[in-house]
This record gives C-alpha cells, structure tokens and sequence, in this order.
C-alpha cells in the first residue's frame, strides 16, 4: 500500500503513508478501524507469485528479536503474523508466507467460497470456551491445520475470509 486517507473521531481527514505520518499508516493497516476509518488506499500490485508457509513456534519473549532479525528485513516474506496461545499468552505461533520456486501443493488460484461459516464459529468456540479446548488448539488444531509443505499462489492465500 501506497497511501491511506482515514478520517478520524474528530472528523479529521488525513493522508498518511509510510513516510507520511507512519505512525498512522501502520496502525490502521490490520488496525480493525481503531484509529479511524480509511476512506481511500493507493495501491502497490504485486505478482501472483508461488509462496511458501514457514511456522515456528516460540515463547512470546523471543519474538521480538525473531521478527526484527528474521521477518522485517526479509527480502523473500510476503506475509506474516504471530498467533498467540491462551490462557496465559505466554506462547505464540509465528506463520510467514515467503517466496518460492517449489511447485505449488494447492493449485486454486483464489480460495473457494464457503458457505461454512456457523462450522467455523462452532469450532472457534470449542476451542476458546470449552475446558481444554484451548490447549487442544496448540497441541493438536494447530499442529494439524499448519502442518506439511503449504505452497499456494500469493492471492489465494491473500484471498482468505
């Protein structure tokens, strides 16, 4: 991404880019609307390229140095986050998605509409509401959905839900 324009509680409009107040830019990419509401992006493209999944789990007090000395000055990581483990937060898992010349292991180009969503809902509470359902979701949900050798084509894995 270019550039944003958000407006703000105060009813501001503002512009903001990585070198343009980047405080704001980077906050309200991935920020769910906290900051303000975006009104208008510009647009980098980019190829639809082969990428690869690449996990590693960790303590929350390693990642830091993980994500500055592995991931943010990655010539090759398209897409990354970090997914924490309950109760205590204490764990996380780290999912980059980085360039690659492997053949692809799931051939759609984009994700394929489901119209599963109460199922996922289901799931989601199972493992965050249920006894046990959260140590389920790191020692065995997790284990299973990031497992193998994941290489897709940039936008489908971009075209998530």
């Amino acid at each position: 991404m270019k550039s944003i324009k958000v407006v703000l509680a105060n009813g501001e409009l503002v512009e903001a880019s990585p070198t343009q107040r980047p405080e704001l830019f980077f906050g309200c990419i991935g920020g769910y609307g906290g900051l303000g509401v975006l009104v208008e992006a510009t647009l980098d493209l980019a190829d639809n390229v082969k990428i690869e999944q690449i996990v590693e789990r960790m303590p929350v007090t390693a990642y830091k140095g993980y994500f500055a000395g592995k991931i943010q000055s990655s010539k090759t990581a398209i897409f990354h986050n970090a997914d924490l483990y309950p109760p205590d937060y204490d764990r996380l898992a780290a999912i980059t998605w980085v360039t690659t010349e492997k053949p692809v292991t799931i051939t759609d180009r984009l994700m394929p509409i489901r119209n599963h969503k109460w199922l996922n809902q289901l799931g989601y509470y199972w493992l965050t509401e249920v006894p046990f359902g959260r140590q389920l979701r790191e020692h065995v949900a997790d284990p299973i959905r990031l497992h193998g050798d994941v290489v897709v084509w940039r936008n489908f894995e971009a075209s998530r839900e």
